[in-house]
């Protein structure tokens, strides 16, 4: 899902902002806090975290990509989708996306990553890596984690390698997914490769 937003808001010209899929309603209340938020896109597991925000984001704009039934919910004219989207997305410089950054020494901030701050960071680390069209990635660190936006997502996409997502890291998983894709790299954290 995340795959398909990203490229959908690079086309589009909206900024696409990942969110810790862990955070409680306090902390994503903290970090919404003075956004202008047009829209929400979730998981139906995720749904009553986002109700709890109905003072961040109106409960219309949230939408669980999971939802059997949002095809047959879409408006059939064009008079309730809002503008239409841009022809064109963003400049080279212009925000793509936002991040937070960790948080570690205070309060996580915001980070805004542009096209050429991604397109130039998976170019120079696939240079330095030998990354190539005929590698394949397992995507194991979330996306909405620099590391997996980065090195993980943009870094496969970008190099022209193929990109097995996996929704989460699971240890009894990741040998066969290994054998069963072909996989010829992968990033992870310090805790995966302790395993």
């Amino acid at each position: 899902d995340f795959v398909s937003a990203l490229l959908a808001a690079a086309r589009s010209g909206v900024i696409l902002f990942p969110l810790n899929t862990h955070w409680r309603p306090a902390e994503l209340r903290r970090t919404l806090e003075g956004l202008p938020v047009a829209g929400v896109l979730t998981r139906r597991a995720l749904q009553a975290t986002w109700d709890a925000l109905a003072e961040c984001v109106e409960p219309k704009r949230v939408l669980a990509l999971d939802d059997a039934g949002i095809l047959a919910r879409s408006p059939a004219g064009g008079d309730d989708r809002g503008p239409p989207l841009a022809a064109a997305g963003p400049t080279a410089d212009q925000p793509l996306l936002y991040r937070c950054s960790s948080g570690t020494s205070g309060t996580p901030k915001i980070v805004p990553r542009s096209n050429r701050s991604i397109l130039e960071g998976a170019a120079g680390t696939a240079l330095a890596l030998g990354i190539t069209s005929s590698d394949c990635f397992l995507g194991l660190v979330p996306f909405y984690h620099g590391n997996g936006q980065d090195n993980s997502l943009a870094l496969p996409l970008l190099s022209g390698a193929s990109l097995v997502a996996e929704p989460e890291f699971a240890p009894s998983r990741f040998a066969d997914a290994i054998r069963r894709y072909g996989i010829t790299a992968f990033v992870g954290s310090p805790a995966i490769f302790d395993l």
